[in-house]
C-alpha cells in the first residue's frame, strides 16, 4: 500500500500557492496572432506553446497535429497560417502569469 496520501486540504493548500501570480484578463482577438506552431503572441507578449496546447489546438481546428506540424508555409509565407484563420473568427480569455 503506498505511503504517499495527502488530504484534499493539502491538495488545495498547494492549487492555491501554485496560482497566487495567476490572473485571467480578457483579450480582444485581434491581439493574437500564431508565429508558429509553437509560438504565438497575445497582446504583444510572446507566448511558447507545450506540446499539448499545440495538439489541443490542431484539435479544435479539425486538423491532425502531425499534419499541421509538418505543413509547409501557406501561400503568405507562413507555416501558421490555417491557425491565424481560425483565430479571427472566435473570441478568446488568456490566462496570464
Amino acid at each position: 500500500m503506498s505511503t504517499n496520501m495527502t488530504t484534499l486540504g493539502e491538495v488545495s493548500d498547494r492549487v492555491d500557492s501554485m496560482s497566487q501570480n495567476c490572473h485571467d484578463a480578457l483579450v480582444d482577438v485581434p491581439a493574437i496572432s500564431f508565429e508558429s506552431l509553437e509560438t504565438m503572441k497575445i497582446g504583444g507578449e510572446r507566448h511558447t506553446l507545450r506540446t499539448i496546447a499545440q495538439r489541443s489546438i490542431a484539435w479544435r481546428l479539425g486538423i491532425p497535429y502531425n499534419y499541421l506540424a509538418r505543413c509547409p508555409q501557406g501561400a503568405s509565407g507562413r507555416a501558421d497560417e490555417p491557425l491565424d484563420q481560425e483565430r479571427e473568427t472566435r473570441t478568446a480569455v488568456h490566462s496570464v502569469r
